[in-house]
């Protein structure tokens, strides 16, 4: 959403030929986010909120970005001094003077490839600090056990691809899984045995979804994946290769054997959902398969 709307503010300025002042792009930026429905407090929260719990991580890598901010102020600082001592020292210089005027023109020209030289090496390091933003902020968002995501990025990620629904139609689909009877594995097979099942389930997942979807540890042994882009045939295809796939998968502990099954709830998105509709509707189609006996499919569309 946030890149969407960088993206038409910035498109507004050029259109009305604004001058992008801090305080210029400013307005803008909230006065298109208003023009949508985003409410203030709202787009405070999504561009703040989500990022709180990174603060911590985030610090140094700001700290550099900054310092890099601030190295490269001062050295243009010095290149616009420079500049205007060699305009001026131009300026003394009579135009018959050719060897004076070519020495000066030099100056410049090597000044300005300086000033490039190290914008481009700025931006270098900004960029590669971005990446190490961006490194952090996903190792936020993962759970140590399945490395799958945490429940905290599916809100992310769900209210920006309702936004896309919303704004360009685009669909997707949501699946939720259940491990059957997982209580049951615990208490008779301990819980190490429990956490080796729930990483062979992150497995699986990870293994036979796209690299545009994204797998969610909802929490204890439920699991969400959401499909961009996919319609609620194609979701319910990979929600019976899950099936599948983990009904030939089997658990030993010492001389004992066993298999575990999914429950799994489907939907796709509405035009008028919210992120509580599309949450309510998928968890209730997946309460309706562990109703109807387990170990099954319901899809409520």
């Amino acid at each position: 959403m946030i890149e969407e709307l960088i993206s038409e503010t910035l498109n507004k300025a050029i259109e009305e030929n604004v001058s992008l002042t801090p305080y210029n792009y400013y307005k803008l930026f909230v006065e298109i986010a208003m023009r949508k429905g985003i409410d203030y407090n709202s787009l405070k929260n999504y561009l703040y909120e989500e990022y709180t719990k990174q603060d911590e991580l985030l610090d140094p890598i700001k700290e550099k970005i900054n310092l890099i901010i601030e190295n490269l102020k001062k050295e243009m600082s010095e290149i616009n001094n420079n500049i205007s001592k060699t305009i001026a020292a131009q300026e003394n210089v009579n135009l018959e003077d050719s060897s004076n005027a070519y020495e000066e023109l030099e100056k410049l020209k090597k000044i300005n490839l300086s000033l490039r030289i190290n914008l481009e090496k700025a931006m270098r390091n900004i960029e590669k600090e971005r990446q190490s933003l961006e490194k952090i902020k996903i190792k936020v968002y993962r759970d140590g056990l399945t490395g799958l995501y945490l429940r905290e990025y599916l809100q992310i990620k769900l209210k920006e691809n309702l936004y896309f629904m919303q704004r360009y139609g685009r669909i997707f689909s949501l699946q939720m899984i259940d491990v059957d009877d997982f209580k049951d594995i615990n208490d008779k097979f301990g819980h190490q045995i429990g956490d080796n099942v729930l990483c062979q389930i992150g497995n699986l997942i990870k293994k036979n979804i796209r690299t545009s979807d994204i797998p969610i540890r909802y929490g204890g042994d439920e699991f969400v994946v959401l499909m961009p882009e996919t319609d609620i045939n194609s979701a319910k295809k990979v929600a019976e290769k899950f099936v599948q796939k983990m009904s030939k998968v089997v658990f030993r502990k010492k001389d004992e054997e066993f298999k575990v099954t999914f429950s799994i709830g489907l939907t796709s998105v509405r035009k008028d959902d919210t992120f509580e509709s599309i949450m309510e509707r998928v968890d209730a189609a997946l309460y309706s398969s562990k109703r109807s006996g387990k170990n099954s499919i319901t899809v409520f569309d």
